[in-house]
């Protein structure tokens, strides 16, 4: 108790922000905290009022999260005078959560793992009137289990990113429409919540309450259905350096995306303007060729073939017979070019596509997975891990505690990428080897039952 009360004496009351939702867009205030991985025990944002919760409750919110911690907080109701009596909390594990309903909670293993940079809409009821608690992720029941509640006479004060205040447990992330209603919702209530066609608050507690911030960002407002579009078709952009066409496809398809043919001007536009104002990449591929078969340009990310008058090409292109078989991109249409020209490339992967780090010997499961950074080319993992070139040598290090675990040198001839199967330089001790010992380490998209081939 006593530390609890030495963290409340830091809140600087200076820093307050008033969260209103924009009724005529519909649209949703947005919090962030330690979005760098950083993990901070004086983050936070606080209700500037106390909580009553005497019977029956719904809490709804809406989390996405940067770093997963061992123990992520997200949301933490306290007791004003006895902080260790009965909290109401929830906390995310990765691969389960836990629920606290004030003087009753547990762990629950999720459908599946849960994944960053995603937003998930949670509900924890409390039906004290008929003695059963729920918990719904997205609008699916998870659980539903009879709990013989007592009312709560309690009063509580209203924590966001914290639980017990200690750095390793901060929130990551992104937070917003924290509500709480004086009722049991009914499930399609919980699911209109959940699909952002329900945009009411809660009556004891309404997102558009007064909040104080401590060391946590508010970002403004989005419309609240741009929450609910999951977008699985969306994609980001990895620039490619100046590489011969063959080494810009590998390298692409091993990031797990494709390099566009454009179908005409605008198209080809779009793809320049990756590279507007560097001059190292006034040369740009597209992706098809004729190599194989004269005037007939295969794809090679999909395999489809296009005859020559079906392509955006300038006039009078192309012209190089079979001394040019790949296309680079011109303002003014497609020009065929020698394939062993280097150019750069704009590679277009998933926008929400995991990487697993395989070989590792990790026995924590979230450290093992990571997501791909585009602009610049790197990892982010799920836990402290990132991959990234540093100082032009692709390095695999734990980004809190700053500790280099193995680094990755290309051997003659082949591709300064670490994507795939490939032999690793240890700088510290993993799987029982030794600094300088090498280790082969897979760095892959591919999901459980796939592999991953040396090239």
């Amino acid at each position: 108790m006593l530390h609890l009360e030495h963290q409340m004496l830091l809140l600087p009351l200076l820093v307050m922000a008033v969260l209103v939702a924009n009724t005529r867009a519909q649209e949703v205030a947005i919090l962030s905290a330690n979005e760098d991985g950083a993990q901070r025990g004086d983050s936070w944002a606080e209700l500037n009022k106390t909580v009553l919760l005497k019977g029956d409750s719904t809490i709804c919110l809406r989390f996405n999260i940067k770093v997963f911690r061992l123990l992520t907080a997200i949301l933490y109701l306290f007791d004003t005078s006895d902080s260790d009596n009965d909290p109401i909390s929830f906390e995310v594990y990765f691969e389960k959560i836990r629920t606290k309903y004030g003087g009753y909670g547990r762990f629950y293993a999720l459908p599946k793992n849960l994944v960053t940079d995603t937003w998930y809409h949670y509900c924890q009821v409390r039906d004290v009137t008929r003695g059963f608690g729920q918990v719904y992720l997205n609008g699916e029941l998870i659980v539903n289990e009879t709990i013989a509640f007592v009312p709560d006479m309690v009063k509580r004060r209203l924590f966001l990113g914290q639980d017990e205040f200690q750095p390793p447990y901060s929130f990551s992330g992104k937070l917003t429409q924290i509500n709480v209603w004086s009722s049991a919702l009914s499930s399609e209530r919980v699911v209109k919540l959940a699909d952002c066609e329900d945009p009411q608050e809660g009556d004891v507690v309404k997102w558009s309450d007064a909040w104080y911030l401590n060391n946590m960002n508010y970002l403004g407002t989005v419309p609240l259905a741009s929450l609910c579009s999951h977008g699985g078709s969306a994609t980001r952009v990895v620039a490619l350096p100046r590489l011969r066409f063959l080494d810009a496809f590998v390298t692409c398809r091993g990031l797990g995306g494709i390099i566009l043919v454009p179908s005409d001007l605008k198209e080809i536009k779009s793809e320049l303007d990756v590279f507007r104002g560097q001059e190292e990449c006034e040369r740009q591929w597209a992706g098809i060729s004729d190599a194989g078969n004269e005037g007939l340009w295969r794809n090679p990310f999909d395999g489809v073939e296009h005859p020559t008058g079906s392509l955006a090409f300038r006039r009078n292109n192309p012209d190089g017979d079979r001394y040019q078989n790949c296309i680079r991109l011109d303002a003014k249409g497609l020009e065929d070019t020698e394939c062993k020209k280097s150019s750069c490339a704009a590679c277009h992967v998933p926008a929400h596509s995991t990487w697993t780090l395989r070989g590792v010997c990790e026995e924590d499961e979230r450290m093992n997975y990571l997501n791909l950074e585009s602009q610049p080319l790197g990892f982010r993992g799920y836990g402290e891990y990132a991959v990234r070139p540093i100082g032009g040598v692709w390095t695999w290090f734990n980004s809190v505690v700053n500790i280099t675990m193995a680094s990755f040198i290309p051997e003659k001839g082949n591709l300064n990428y670490p994507i795939g199967r490939n032999k690793w330089t240890l700088q510290a001790e993993v799987c029982g080897l030794n600094a300088n010992d090498s280790l082969e380490i897979t760095l892959t998209s591919c999901e459980p039952g796939q592999f991953t081939c040396t090239d």
